[in-house]
């Protein structure tokens, strides 16, 4: 390949707003893509807006730039002016989906992010179901998981690490869910137990959490003190099942 310079201080490009809807790859995906262009080079052209901002290609260009590429050593496809933002939001969804092996809940994600785009591609804004299934629809995943994104999104009380996990493919938005029902600290304290790979899961890692949590509180409590008319004492014991224990019953 030709060789560049290994540092400029060329302006960089600017990155459509659509691209930045897809989640950016994982440092070691990144550092890959790297050494194959080194390798190389850089063998598809950078896709451009009308605007000249990257509608696809960030990476491969990203990359570039730190492998000392200036402008004029890239090779740019740029789309007409006039292209409608109907065209843009199939163009980056078709692209990016056929070239990046994204989880079902990373595109649920994307769905819940691009669908206000849908409103204004569809021209109607009165019917949440038919905006959302068009998402759904378009990053080729259920409408069930579209909307349990937007309410991860939306509604939820997510701390920005959960759903930065998800979007990174790490953990699923039923995962992602569970945890942000709990407060913002056992979130992150899930999460950091789940990067030490002790369980295979998040919600596991919540469980147990939760677990010894109460184990604490339980172990940190006083005995009480003072004379009382009633007391209740449920100690664990061993007991033989009886024949009609519903809560045996079925198993």
């Amino acid at each position: 390949m030709t060789e560049h310079a290994q540092t400029t201080d060329e302006p960089l490009r600017g990155t459509h707003p659509l691209a930045e809807l897809f989640p950016p790859m994982t440092p070691d995906e990144f550092e890959l893509l790297k050494r194959d262009i080194a390798d190389k080079g850089i063998l598809e052209p950078i896709l451009l807006a009308p605007d000249g901002t990257i509608i696809d290609g960030r990476h491969r260009y990203r990359a570039g730039r730190e492998l000392g590429y200036r402008d004029e050593h890239f090779d740019y496809n740029t789309l007409p002016d006039g292209t409608t933002d109907h065209e843009l939001v199939a163009m980056a969804l078709s692209l990016n989906l056929h070239r990046r092996h994204l989880t079902s809940s990373q595109r649920a994600m994307v769905a819940a992010r691009v669908r206000p785009l849908f409103e204004d591609v569809l021209g109607d804004k009165d019917t949440i179901t038919k905006v959302n299934s068009a998402a759904a629809k378009a990053l080729q995943i259920s409408y069930s998981l579209v909307d349990k994104a937007i309410k991860l999104q939306e509604k939820s009380n997510a701390t920005q690490e959960l759903l930065d996990m998800i979007d990174e493919g790490y953990i699923t938005v039923h995962d992602g869910l569970y945890a942000s029902q709990r407060d913002d600290e056992l979130q992150l304290q899930a999460i950091e137990l789940w990067k030490e790979g002790k369980l295979p899961s998040l919600k596991q890692c919540l469980k147990r959490l939760e677990r010894e949590n109460k184990i604490a509180l339980v172990e940190a409590a006083e005995a009480p003190v003072g004379e009382y008319a009633c007391l209740v004492v449920d100690p664990p014991w061993q007991y033989d099942r009886r024949q009609q224990d519903e809560s045996q019953m079925g198993k």
